[in-house]
């Protein structure tokens, strides 16, 4: 009769595979876990996102979602430069703009109250995999409402494609990424 053995250096490399499976659940500055979601967009944080070019119906499909034709001509509403940072689970995304900037602070799932110079809207961002997908609720008078979804989806070569989508319609702008240091 032969007796089954298994060998110490098994336990000992199963017992390394989760130790360093914790190590990476392990934020770097505390013994927090991650959230394993977020890993899926870590690559675009402390990156700096510059437009390089809108598709050609981007004004038609903003107007149509109700903003003015003078801040579209303007320029008020194309994003020229896109900056993530994220820090105990609060995103904060800013938004450069040819004459001014716009800040989201947000969590994951959470409506917040967006306020821009021209507007108030609700919003709610959430994550699908390696996609920011906004959700964005205008109400100027009781019972109207208009809703606008921004998906902003972060590539693997530093590329970033946002989508404006209204009632069916849809545009798409393409940034290119660059790391930018964190001031400490």
């Amino acid at each position: 009769m032969m007796k089954f053995v298994i060998p110490t250096n098994v336990f000992i490399r199963l017992y390394a595979i989760l130790v360093w499976k914790l190590v990476i659940l392990l934020d770097e500055n505390s013994f927090k876990l991650r959230d394993p979601n977020i890993e899926y967009i870590r690559v675009a944080f402390d990156k700096t996102y510059h437009l390089i070019r809108s598709d050609r119906n981007y004004q038609e499909v903003i107007m149509m979602a109700g903003f003015s034709s003078f801040g579209v001509f303007q320029g008020r509403f194309v994003e020229r430069k896109i900056l993530l940072r994220e820090a105990d689970g609060e995103f904060t995304l800013t938004l450069l703009y040819r004459l001014r900037s716009h800040i989201l602070k947000f969590r994951l799932g959470e409506w917040f109250e967006e306020k821009h110079s021209d507007w108030t809207a609700r919003t709610m961002i959430t994550q699908d995999l390696n996609e920011l997908v906004q959700e964005r609720i205008f109400e100027e008078f009781p019972g109207i409402e208009r809703r606008v979804k921004i998906k902003r989806r972060f590539g693997a070569k530093n590329e970033l494609n946002v989508t404006v989508i209204f009632k069916g319609h849809s545009t798409t702008s393409y940034y290119i990424g660059e790391t930018t240091l964190r001031p400490t």
